[in-house]
């Protein structure tokens, strides 16, 4: 399955609207106060999908509980991997990283 490339944001003119650089990804509609919230939560899935997939990366097919293979990759690395998974939170749910 492949998706519309990323970067994907919410439009600041039409907060329930989600756009790729060149196209409308997804309207997010609401019987509430809740479009631009769902809006920015859409926004985020490029960001999670290359998260999670740096994540599983390192410790698919090990066979072993996940602390036991923490260790795996560089200090650097596991910084750099949490940062990216804060980031796609962070841009999800409207909060800090």
């Amino acid at each position: 399955m492949s998706i519309t490339p990323g970067p994907w944001v919410v439009d600041q003119d039409k907060p329930q609207w989600v756009v790729a650089t060149d196209r409308h990804v997804a309207l997010a509609f609401s019987g509430d106060d809740h479009g631009h919230a769902n809006a920015r939560m859409i926004s985020a899935v490029p960001d999670m999908i290359n998260a999670l997939q740096a994540f599983a990366m390192f410790f698919e097919n090990s066979g072993e509980p996940i602390m036991k293979c923490w260790d795996r990759p560089s200090p650097v690395k596991r910084v750099e991997i949490v940062k990216t998974m804060r980031a796609a939170i962070a841009k999800a749910t409207g909060e800090p990283a």
